[in-house]
């Protein structure tokens, strides 16, 4: 009868384990700041630390790409990414106020923001400023030479119609891919480039870089994340049940 009872617990046991297993990991959000950003120029110029972050070209010309990067330590590895948006505000337009597509594309090297235009003021850094030793520019990541305009992945992850000022939002399903890759591989998170319309002048759109903290922060970039959480492996429960199995057969026979 003792048997009888025994096996019958762990055959409950069993089953409150595998249900526990089959279950869904639970949800959780995250919204994560900026943990770099920068403007690269064509004419040489960087603007690192400004308080714009530029896509499109100047009134002069001067074809302008943003970039922009973010933490994702805080995701625990093997959960699930189910959800993405990045809200950005574009605080300014060029001289053509033109309606231009402006495109999200993954980085494909790491580079630096660095310094330069450090302290300037919302208005201005159109044309960039000059870079400083270690500054990703145009040509290089900071450490070491890229190509022309920055190594990006020719894919586009999402892209937006951009006029007037405002808030934008990229989403999608590539956004989703491009984190889930990220927390999967984060030895490859660089980062998006952002460009515009490079053929006309004065097409420039100037989003608020995490510098721009004026109204609290409330136009700074901000990367949303809905995401499943693996709290535990299963491989590991698995273990754990086998252990705890082990155990009770062994209390068992013990008596």
């Amino acid at each position: 009868m003792k048997i009888c009872i025994r096996l019958k617990s762990i055959r409950s046991i069993i089953l409150t384990a595998f249900i526990v297993l089959l279950l869904p990991f639970p949800a959780a959000a995250i919204t994560i700041n900026v943990l770099q950003d920068s403007t690269i120029y064509n004419n040489g110029n960087v603007n690192g630390s400004g308080q714009g972050l530029f896509a499109g070209a100047s009134g002069n010309g001067t074809i302008q790409r943003g970039l922009i990067e973010f933490d994702l330590s805080s995701i625990s590895a093997g959960s699930i990414i189910t959800n993405v948006t990045l809200t950005m505000h574009v605080n300014s337009v060029g001289s053509a106020n033109t309606v231009d597509t402006i495109t999200l594309n993954t980085l494909l090297q790491s580079w630096n923001a660095g310094t330069a235009g450090g302290g300037n003021a919302t208005n201005g850094g159109g044309s960039g400023y000059a870079a400083n030793p270690g500054d990703a520019t145009w040509t290089s990541s900071g450490s070491s030479p890229w190509a022309a305009g920055g190594a990006f992945n020719t894919s586009i992850s999402d892209s937006l119609e951009i006029g007037g000022i405002g808030f934008y939002t990229f989403s999608g399903t590539d956004l989703i891919s491009n984190i889930q890759n990220w927390v999967d591989n984060p030895e490859t998170n660089f980062g998006w480039i952002l460009r515009g319309n490079e053929l006309i002048n004065g097409s420039s759109k100037r989003f608020s870089s995490s510098e721009n903290t004026g109204s609290g922060g409330a136009n700074v970039p901000l990367l949303n994340i809905e995401y499943q959480v693996a709290v535990v492996p299963i491989p590991a429960s698995a273990w754990l049940l086998a252990s705890g199995l082990i155990a009770l057969i062994g209390v068992s026979r013990g008596k």
